[in-house]
């Protein structure tokens, strides 16, 4: 049973992923304070921010084109985006300042700061909607990644390499994040003082339940020692986003954490199951798709943090250790993964 989450009243009702309402000539505040400057959208944070920002920006792409988009993850999230890419830079760009900046208007994004945001009456993908666009313009739309054929087949094929190099050719193939990143490591282990990533004893408990009858695709440079030499976990090293991507595509399911790869999930179309502690599903998840099963277990005792706001000390300690889970959630979590991915690995051909 898919576990009950917040409902998003404020959700527009538009099925099929289609845009909430066509463009119009009503002025927006926050980008068009100076209409005879190219507007410069200045995109900094977490990598989840970058991929939950693309549906608001390719409306707005809809009807400007005297704008630029500056960030720190242009080929990771932007490359192949019909809409976007010719608008996006990297930071630290050569001559971005004289060719782009120095002209333009910059606007900061920062969704954390909507009155909608946090008091949980939006997602995150609709605070950049109010932020770029003026309104809820975007109805359902979701971040989208875009490759190549030949990235595509790239990726099958590495994918497929890593099944036989860990003799698991007849296994469904799970990725796990089990860290977000505000994961730190410690003297005594790995410790999220955020509450959003796994706890450590937790982790244990769902990799020795799940290896027998899936390959573990251990998504993170922060590892724990599980050794199992019958049923090993699979490791890749200095993977970028982009490759993670690609594999989270090709894969049979995705399990996370309040991270960048339940976005990424959500932006290849893989079915995922998150798990929240200190944060809210309507703000940072999916909780009315169908693909994404959530299992929110900060929601009976979470008090929301405002980050990127203030530090408040008093909130964040009520959340401590608000992601440690019992025997029977993590039951619950095994029985939906086998549920959501049959035991028949989905077929990756090159």
């Amino acid at each position: 049973m898919k576990p009950k989450t917040t409902e998003n009243k404020y959700k527009p009702s538009i099925a099929g992923g289609t845009w909430g309402q066509l463009p119009t000539n009503k002025s927006n505040k926050t980008t068009e304070k100076i209409t005879d400057r190219p507007t410069v959208f200045y995109l900094d944070g977490g990598a989840g921010r970058v991929l939950c920002v693309i549906p608001a920006l390719e409306y707005y792409a809809l009807t400007h084109y005297k704008f630029s988009i500056l960030t720190h993850l242009k080929e990771e999230f932007f490359k192949e985006n019909p809409i976007l890419y010719k608008y996006v830079h990297n930071f630290g760009e050569e001559g971005l300042f004289d060719n782009i900046i120095k002209d333009g208007e910059i606007v900061m994004l920062e969704p954390y700061f909507r009155h909608e945001y946090y008091n949980q009456e939006c997602s995150l993908i609709q605070a950049f909607d109010l932020e770029i666009n003026g309104d809820y313009c975007i109805g359902d739309k979701a971040p989208k990644l875009y490759f190549s054929r030949q990235e595509d087949q790239d990726n099958k094929r590495n994918l497929k390499e890593i099944k036989t190099e860990y003799k698991s050719k007849e296994k469904p193939v799970i990725v796990f994040q089990p860290f977000g990143a505000s994961a730190e490591v410690f003297d005594d282990g790995i410790f999220d003082f955020t509450n959003r990533s796994f706890i450590m004893e937790n982790i244990v408990d769902i990799v020795q339940l799940l290896r027998k009858d899936y390959l573990i695709l251990w998504m993170g440079n922060l590892r724990l020692n599980i050794s199992n030499h019958e049923n090993p976990i699979a490791y890749c090293n200095d993977m970028s986003l982009r490759e993670w991507a690609g594999y989270i595509k090709h894969a049979d399911h995705f399990l996370g954490c309040d991270s960048v790869g339940q976005h990424i999930a959500k932006a290849v179309g893989q079915k995922s199951t998150v798990v929240i502690g200190s944060t809210y599903p309507i703000n940072i998840s999916y909780p009315d798709d169908d693909m994404v099963t959530i299992f929110d277990v900060g929601e009976e005792r979470r008090v929301y943090e405002p980050i990127r706001i203030t530090m408040d000390q008093k909130r964040a300690d009520k959340n401590q250790g608000i992601m440690l889970m019992g025997d029977q959630t993590i039951d619950n979590i095994i029985e939906s993964i086998h549920t959501n991915c049959p035991l028949s690995p989905t077929e990756v051909s090159v």
